[in-house]
């Protein structure tokens, strides 16, 4: 397995991601006089569930995005975008996707020891992604490389985000 830089003619390539969860973060609402919060804990579902959606591999609304590309007997077998935010010196991981039959196998970690040098050889501070709390895969990943909870949105998806148990949480990585 190698990793590669992918050029600008990448960018448009479509990309299906896909997971299958037994649960979710679910979101409780606290709030009283002088203080409010959000707490997740895990709940399983009744029953496994299956997600997909398909976007393509860079958004065009990023404005210094970087591509690379995990390949294994030169198929390509995942890929990470980041996006260097200037403004706040952070690197936002923006596409992360290890491809089905290759899971499991070091991949996600080599992709995200690729965008960590990245981050550091620019002297970001640190990095932070999005996941949903009903993706328990990703969020396991993520933790065990290193990232924490560090927001929540409960309205991005949807007005219903909590109702429907999919809420962007955003997790990131001090690397300085």
């Amino acid at each position: 397995m190698y990793i590669i830089e992918l050029t600008e003619a990448d960018n448009t390539t479509p990309i299906v991601f896909n997971y299958v969860t037994q649960g979710h973060y679910k979101a409780t609402l606290m709030e009283s006089e002088g203080s409010f919060g959000v707490e997740f804990a895990y709940e399983p579902f009744e029953q496994e569930i299956s997600k997909s959606f398909t976007d393509i591999l860079v958004p065009d609304y990023l404005e210094n995005p970087k591509s690379f590309a995990a390949m294994i007997n030169d198929e390509i077998a995942g890929y990470i975008v980041v996006n260097h935010e200037k403004y706040n010196n952070r690197i936002r991981i923006a596409q992360f996707l290890v491809l089905n039959p290759h899971r499991g196998q070091g991949i996600g970690r080599a992709l995200m020891n690729r965008a960590e040098a990245y981050a550091r050889d620019l002297g970001a501070r640190a990095m932070i992604l999005e996941t949903q709390s009903c993706n328990i895969p990703a969020i396991r990943f993520y933790m065990s490389y290193g990232f924490r909870f560090v927001g929540c949105d409960l309205q991005c998806y949807s007005n219903q985000d909590i109702g429907n148990k999919e809420i962007r949480l955003e997790l990131g990585m001090m690397l300085i």
